[in-house]
């Protein structure tokens, strides 16, 4: 084991610094880089295993509603 510390450990570490003591623009800036990043959806998704059967009912079922909402829209239009 190396002698490295923690923070230069490889991965998507995201941090922000604070300007003039302004913590609510920091914050702001930190909430948009977590939301881009897609790391509370992974998080969430991690918390139990889901088998791949469920997966794919799961993606199918958007595919069919956003189907049904794109059909909705285009017809309406003609």
């Amino acid at each position: 084991m190396s002698n490295q510390s923690k923070s230069s450990l490889p991965g998507p570490w995201i941090g922000v610094k604070v300007m003039d003591g302004n913590i609510n623009n920091a914050l702001k800036l930190l909430k948009k880089k977590v939301k881009d990043a897609g790391l509370v959806e992974e998080l969430q998704d991690r918390q139990a295993f889901e088998k791949p059967s469920i997966s794919r009912r799961k993606i199918l079922k958007l595919a069919k509603f956003n189907q049904k909402i794109w059909d909705r829209d285009n017809t309406c239009k003609q």
